[in-house]
C-alpha cells in the first residue's frame, strides 16, 4: 500500500515514517506542504494520505478539498493529524472531507486504529457508490452503456481486504459515469452495469446491440478470455471490449496477441483512475447516444471465428483413414482388397474390425485373427462404421472441458448416425442394391421394427442424392459441440449450468448461442468441417441440422434423426429433454401393454424440432412413437458398434 504523509515540519514528518515502518507499511512518500502533495498525487498512485492540518502553501483543509474534488483521486482516504485538537477544528477537517482525525501526540496504536478508520470509512462509501449508482438498465432507456465485468460485486466481497484495488478501480469507473453525465440539466448520458458472469454480459451485448458501447472485463473473472473472443466474433460496430488485467495475472503470450488481432483492448487496472477512464470512454463514443452500430454479416463473423478458433490451439485431428474409408464409400466399384489395404495403414481400425467380425451377433465360424477375413465377413458398410465410429472418437480424445463426457457425446454422435441409416432406408425389397440388402440384414430388425418404419416410410421423403450419407452426416452433425468445448474453456460448463437452470426446457443450441451471441455449434462446426475436408453435403448438415433448408435433404434426414436418436441417447447423457422424458413415459406404458397412450407434447416443443420438416407429414408424436417402437433396434446397433471401438 502507496502511503503520501504530507507535513511541513521535517522531524514530525520522520516521525510518522518511522511509526509507519514499525507496523509494516514502507512504501511512503513524503510532501512538506499541499502543493507538493497535489504533484505526487498526480504523478503516482496513492492508497491513503496522511496530513498535517496547519502548513504554508497550502493547509491540510484545501489539499483535502483538492482531493475530493478531482475525480483521478478523490475517493481517496484521509487521515489528518493536528497539534489543533479542539472539536471546533476535528469538526471543520470532517467539513473539508476528512475520514478521519487525530490530535497530536499520538502513539503507533492511534496512528493504525485512525488509517483503519478511514480506510474502512472511504471503502464504505465508495461501496455504496459502485452498487447504488449501477443503471437497472431499462428497455425505455437510450442513452450508452458500458458494462462492467467483475468477479466481486457484491457489497461483502467488495469490502474484503484483498479487493481495494478492484473497488479503487470501480470507484473509478463510476465517477467516470458521473462526471460525463455532469450536464447541469439532469440529462443521463451514460450508465454502467455490474455483472459477474461471463454469459449474462454476452446476452445484456445481444439484448442492446446499439446501447452497449463498451465492455470492460476483469482478467480475474473466471470466462473473460473466452467472453472476450466470443463478443470479438459477434461484435457490433458501435462495441469496445476492453480486458483489465492485474500486474499478479497478465494476459501474454499468443492468446494476448490473439485478442488485440481481435481488437480488444487490454488495461492495466493500477493505470485506470477516474480521469484516464473519462476519456476511455468519451474515445469510444460511451457518451454519445448518436452513434449507429451494426451486427457482422454472416460472412464477416464466420471469417473472425474461423481466425480465432485456429489462432488460438491446434484443433483435433481426424484419423486419415476416416477420409480414405470415405472415398472408397463412395466408389460402387471398390474392391474389397481395397478397403483391406487401408484399414491395414491403420493398427487401430484393423483392430476394430477384427473384435466386430469375432463378436457373436455375426455368427462367423471359426477363428477370425487378419483384417483380409474380417473385411470380406463384414462387408462395407459394417467395417465404414467402425472404422468413422472409431476414427471420431480418437479425435476427441485432447477434448477435456469440464463436463464435457466424450463417452457420452461419442454415443449420441453414433446413435444419430444408425438412426439416420434405419430411417433412410427403403423397406420396399424391390427398391434394394445388393448393399442394400445386405445392410438390411445386418441390422437384423424384429418384425415390429420393420413395420414401424415401413409404416413411417420416411426414406421416399428425403431423396438424398449419391454424395449425402446418412450415417457420416450423423456421426458428424454436433462436431460444433467439440470445437467450443476445445476452444472456449468455461464455455461448456456454463451451457450446462444454465440448461440445469431452467430444467432442458431448451435445446443447447439455444443456450449456446445466448452465451456466444449467435455462434452455436452449428455456425462453429463449419470450421472443423473445412479442417477435415467434409465436402459440402456433410458441411451444411452440420450448419443446417437444427434448421435445415428444405433443398438439403441430408440436413431434413440428420434433424429427425437426431430428434429420433437425441429422445434415447441425449447430450449429456443426464439430459431430461422434453423428448427425452416424455420418450422415456410412453416406453413405460407399452412395457405395460398400454398401447393406446400416445404422447402429450408440451407447449413449446416444437424448438426440439425444426418446422423446416413438418412437409414429412410426420407429426413430433408420431417421430417419437416411432422412436419407442425402433428404440431396441438403435440400443443394438449403438451397442454393436460399442463394443468393436
Amino acid at each position: 500500500m502507496m502511503i503520501l504523509v504530507v507535513e511541513d515540519a521535517s522531524t514530525m514528518r520522520k516521525v510518522v515514517v518511522a511509526m509507519l515502518g514499525k507496523v509494516g507499511f514502507t512504501d511512503i512518500i513524503e510532501a512538506a506542504d499541499g502543493l507538493e502533495a497535489l504533484e505526487v498525487l498526480r504523478m503516482r498512485q496513492i492508497d491513503l494520505v496522511l496530513t498535517d492540518w496547519v502548513m504554508p502553501n497550502m493547509d491540510g483543509g484545501g489539499l483535502i478539498r483538492e482531493i475530493r474534488t478531482t475525480p483521478s483521486y478523490s475517493d481517496l482516504p484521509v487521515v489528518v493529524f493536528s497539534a489543533l485538537s479542539e472539536p471546533e477544528n476535528a469538526q471543520a477537517a470532517r467539513d473539508a472531507g476528512c475520514d478521519a482525525f487525530l490530535p497530536k501526540p499520538f502513539s503507533i496504536a492511534q496512528l493504525k486504529r485512525a488509517m483503519g478508520e478511514a480506510m474502512a470509512r472511504r471503502s464504505q462509501e465508495q461501496i455504496q457508490q459502485v452498487i447504488l449508482d449501477a443503471d437497472p438498465v431499462r428497455s425505455s432507456d437510450e442513452y450508452p452503456l458500458v458494462v462492467i465485468g467483475e468477479k466481486a460485486i457484491t457489497a461483502s466481497d467488495l469490502g474484503r481486504r484483498d479487493q481495494r484495488g478492484h473497488l479503487r478501480y470501480l470507484s473509478a469507473v463510476c465517477s467516470a459515469v458521473a462526471a460525463i453525465n455532469e450536464t447541469g440539466d439532469g440529462t443521463t448520458l451514460a450508465g454502467y452495469a455490474l455483472e459477474s458472469d461471463g454469459a449474462q454480459i454476452a446476452r445484456r451485448v445481444r439484448g442492446l446491440p446499439s446501447r452497449i458501447r463498451a465492455t470492460m472485463l476483469s482478467g480475474s473473472l473466471t470466462s473473460a478470455v473466452t467472453t472476450a473472443r466470443l463478443l470479438s466474433i459477434n461484435r457490433p460496430s458501435a462495441l469496445t471490449i476492453f480486458v483489465v488485467v492485474d500486474e499478479d495475472s497478465p494476459i501474454d503470450g499468443p492468446m494476448r496477441r490473439n485478442l488485440e488481432r481481435m481488437g480488444v483492448v487490454m488495461l492495466r487496472r493500477h493505470q485506470l483512475d477516474a480521469e484516464a477512464v473519462i476519456k476511455l470512454l468519451r474515445e469510444h463514443g460511451v457518451d454519445a447516444s448518436e452513434k449507429s452500430s451494426e451486427l457482422p454479416s454472416p460472412e464477416e463473423l464466420q471469417k473472425r471465428l474461423d481466425e480465432d478458433v485456429r489462432a488460438t490451439g491446434e484443433l483435433p485431428v481426424l484419423a486419415h483413414v476416416f477420409q480414405k474409408i470415405t472415398v472408397l464409400d463412395r466408389d460402387q466399384d471398390s474392391q474389397m482388397q481395397d478397403w483391406v489395404d487401408v484399414i491395414k495403414t491403420d493398427p487401430l481400425s484393423s483392430a476394430q474390425v477384427i473384435r466386430r467380425a469375432r463378436s457373436p451377433a455375426f455368427g462367423f465360424q471359426g477363428e477370425v485373427s487378419d483384417v483380409d477375413r474380417a473385411v470380406v465377413l463384414l462387408g462395407k458398410n459394417e467395417v465404414k462404421q467402425i472404422v468413422m465410429s472409431g476414427a471420431v472418437k480418437r479425435s476427441m480424445e485432447t477434448v477435456t472441458e469440464k463436463g464435457f463426457s466424450v463417452d457420452a457425446y461419442w454415443l449420441h454422435s453414433v446413435a444419430v448416425a444408425v438412426a439416420a441409416q434405419l430411417l433412410n432406408l427403403s423397406m420396399s425389397e424391390s427398391d434394394w442394391s445388393p448393399a442394400d440388402k445386405k445392410a438390411f440384414e445386418d441390422m437384423a430388425l424384429e418384425e415390429h421394427e420393420t413395420t414401424a418404419l415401413n409404416d413411417a416410410g420416411l426414406w421416399s421423403r428425403f431423396e438424398l442424392t449419391p454424395s449425402d450419407d446418412p450415417f457420416v452426416g450423423g456421426i458428424m452433425h454436433d462436431v460444433g459441440k467439440v470445437v467450443l468445448a476445445h476452444s472456449y474453456p468455461g464455455l461448456f460448463p456454463s451451457v450446462l449450468a444454465e440448461l440445469e437452470q431452467i430444467k432442458w426446457q431448451k435445446p443447447m443450441s439455444a443456450i449456446e448461442g445466448d452465451f456466444t451471441g449467435g455462434s452455436d455449434h452449428t455456425v462453429v462446426g463449419s470450421t472443423l468441417a473445412a479442417e477435415w475436408d467434409l465436402g459440402t453435403s456433410i458441411t451444411g448438415c452440420i450448419m443446417q441440422h437444427h434448421a435445415p433448408h428444405p433443398a438439403s435433404p441430408l440436413a431434413r434426414l440428420i434433424a429427425v434423426a437426431d430428434f429420433v436418436a437425441g429422445a434415447l441417447y441425449p447430450f449429456p447423457a443426464e439430459a431430461k429433454y422434453p423428448p427425452v422424458t416424455i420418450l422415456a413415459t410412453l416406453k413405460q406404458a407399452r412395457s405395460e401393454g398400454k398401447d393406446d397412450v400416445h404422447p402429450e407434447l408440451p407447449e413449446g416443443f416444437s424448438v426440439f424440432l425444426s418446422d423446416a420438416v413438418t412437409d414429412l407429414k410426420t407429426s413430433r408424436g408420431e417421430l417419437l412413437e416411432l422412436a419407442s417402437s425402433i428404440s431396441t433396434a438403435i440400443h443394438r446397433l449403438v451397442n454393436g458398434i460399442q463394443n468393436s471401438v
